[in-house]
């Protein structure tokens, strides 16, 4: 609860911050997983060949 509370806090001081390019939740996923073992130019041609 209480990182939920710091995150609130954070959220509302900087606003969202837009840093992770996707339009749906499953991009965010995908990108998240290929992100931890290729490097990020070749993440984004696969979320963009999905």
């Amino acid at each position: 609860m209480k990182l939920i509370q710091i995150y609130n806090k954070l959220l509302k001081h900087f606003g969202k911050q837009y840093w992770w390019p996707a339009d749906t939740p499953f991009e965010v996923i995908i990108g998240a997983i290929l992100t931890q073992n290729t490097s990020w130019n070749n993440v984004e041609k696969a979320i963009d060949a999905l």
